[in-house]
């Protein structure tokens, strides 16, 4: 599962890996749902 990857990086990447905890919580409650389209589209553009 491709959220499960891009979430850590993505919190490694912006320094806010104390925030492992609250992705955990949107992943299973699927909160990300709707997002996640646009985050893996926005991830996905070069630069």
């Amino acid at each position: 599962m491709r959220v499960k990857l891009i979430l850590p990086a993505l919190a490694y990447a912006t320094g806010w890996t104390e925030a492992e905890p609250v992705w955990n919580d949107l992943i299973r409650s699927g909160a990300l749902g709707r997002a996640r389209p646009a985050l893996e589209w926005g991830l996905g553009q070069p630069g």
